[in-house]
């Protein structure tokens, strides 16, 4: 299993660990403390850490000044009334937006954990729980500097986005990888755009813009500080988060995710 910023994470078995969101605020690093309590034991204590950075930090937050980051916040995960499908923070949703748990997914589309989750375990994830409404699904972008296309398959999945079909694009990407993975990825990005019956001008012209390029930089900037390899998930509820790190098997991610749903409320 890799280490590292920019490392691929698969993960064998489920590992949560809680962590505090007011760190991406105050801290250099993430302030993290694994869960040992009697309801996730067995789901935490057997796995090595593998893409969470367990440093104290190094002074504890001044009163007033703990403030989660807008993409976690209530206001972040908001829909965007102007932009269907999209939040507040500007990334793109699937499942009920007023489910009790948000899973944000930080992924690279030149990762292969990441296409092993897309294609072979996120469909029954998406069957069990964000089509039964108890998980909304956000995704966004954080390619790591070892693929060295994956910058610009974020580029062409967010100018897909602006002609409603993010999740097109995104399912399209992971399956052709291969054919992408060139030094000149656009042309290739452009064939899929037509594959899609986009408006090929504008879709050309937002492969070349500054704007979409941002959007994939401010998604890792957001991520820095919880993502130390791909895929992690972030997973939001009762006022909290903790981390799933890696493509972990169908099975035990639905294991996992089931355990958080059926946490009660404080």
């Amino acid at each position: 299993m890799a280490r590292g910023f920019g490392a691929e994470v698969q993960v064998r078995a489920p590992r949560l660990v809680r962590i505090d969101l007011s760190a991406a605020k105050i801290a250099p690093h993430v302030r993290v403390r694994v869960d040992r309590g009697p309801r996730l034991h067995e789901l935490v204590v057997h796995v090595p850490v593998v893409a969470v950075v367990a440093e104290q930090a190094a002074e504890p937050a001044e009163a007033g000044d703990q403030e989660i980051p807008f993409w976690a916040s209530a206001e972040g995960l908001a829909p965007d009334p102007d932009r269907p499908g999209y939040n507040m923070a500007g990334d793109a949703y699937r499942g009920n937006i007023d489910a009790k748990v948000v899973v944000v997914e930080f992924s690279d589309f030149q990762c292969p954990f990441c296409r092993r989750h897309t294609e072979d375990t996120q469909p029954a994830l998406d069957k069990t729980f964000v089509d039964t409404d108890q998980i909304l699904w956000v995704f966004k972008n954080f390619p790591l500097s070892i693929h060295a296309q994956a910058p610009a398959a974020g580029v062409a999945v967010e100018c897909a986005a602006d002609q409603g079909k993010f999740w097109e694009m995104h399912a399209l990407l992971f399956a052709n990888v291969n054919t992408w993975s060139i030094n000149d990825p656009n042309p290739v990005f452009s064939q899929l755009s037509e594959d899609l019956e986009l408006d090929a001008d504008q879709f050309a012209t937002c492969l070349e813009s500054d704007e979409a390029a941002q959007k994939v930089q401010s998604d890792m900037a957001d991520g820095q500080q919880f993502v130390q390899g791909t895929p992690t998930f972030i997973v939001l509820f009762n006022g909290e988060g903790r981390i799933i790190p890696g493509a972990l098997p169908v099975d035990q991610f639905t294991s996992a995710l089931q355990e958080i749903i059926d946490t009660p409320a404080p």
